[in-house]
């Protein structure tokens, strides 16, 4: 898979406040740009599915990777496109928190073509989302 983009952000908050609110699905249309609603279907653990509803359709993805604090993967495949978006969570003191997101997709088959904009139109719809969680923990 390629890099459709990359940011980090240093948000005002503890890092376990930070991953609380991350891992608060019931609220991820707050910082998740265009997700209506999003459910677990299990623990917050390797290999659940998440449900997830976006611009009238329903998708999933899996947890491929789940390190409470520290480091959250979720994985999608919807037809011929791979997606992964890979977030990580260092803490600079006790206060502060920088927090990564590097998305990566693929195209396969015919569709492979497209790949260079479908990257380009992730990164122009998602590469808000750790500024958007920031903004609304800064409610909190």
């Amino acid at each position: 898979m390629k890099q459709a983009f990359s940011v980090d952000e240093t948000i005002a908050r503890p890092v376990e406040f930070v991953w609380q609110a991350m891992v608060d699905w019931e609220h991820a249309g707050r910082w998740m740009h265009g997700i209506d609603r999003l459910e677990a279907h299990g623990p917050l653990a390797v290999g659940t599915t998440l449900t997830f509803h976006t611009r009238g359709k329903t998708r999933q993805a899996e947890i491929a990777v789940c390190k409470p604090g520290e480091r959250l993967v979720l994985r999608s495949r919807q037809g011929a496109v791979e997606a992964e978006y890979a977030y990580a969570l260092d803490p600079l003191d006790p206060e502060r928190t920088r927090v990564s997101l590097t998305a990566r997709c693929a195209v396969s088959g015919p569709l492979g073509l497209f790949a260079p904009v479908l990257r380009w139109l992730v990164a122009r719809t998602d590469a808000g989302q750790i500024a958007a969680l920031g903004a609304w923990l800064e409610t909190k």
